[in-house]
């Protein structure tokens, strides 16, 4: 009983609960920090999912955007004859035409 009535016990058991919850605190804020930072990367984690997702929608819309614009072009080759067609058509009346004026 002597150890706790003098000036060194009592500082030795002083010192030594505050070593206890020195140690105590620091488990706390490891323990906070880590669970902050499983958080962010949690975040991180799903802003880099979302990007992904976008991107894959983005690629999805060009390669719609693609194959609408080759139907088109495909279908501009039908009008093409039917442009060439109707010229055609044009020189033929525009000659009857000059041929019916100058038979006079």
């Amino acid at each position: 009983m002597s150890y706790f009535t003098t000036d060194a016990g009592r500082n030795t058991i002083s010192a030594g609960i505050s070593n206890i919850l020195g140690l105590g605190t620091t488990l706390i804020g490891a323990n906070q920090n880590r669970k902050l930072l499983e958080g962010q990367a949690n975040i991180s984690a799903q802003q880099n999912q979302t990007a992904i997702e976008v991107e894959r929608e983005r690629t999805k819309q060009a390669q719609i955007n693609l194959e609408a614009s080759r139907a088109k072009t495909t279908t501009s080759g039908g009008n093409n004859a039917l442009y060439i067609g109707l010229a055609v058509g044009g020189v033929v009346v525009l000659g009857g035409i000059i041929f019916a004026i100058t038979r006079k």
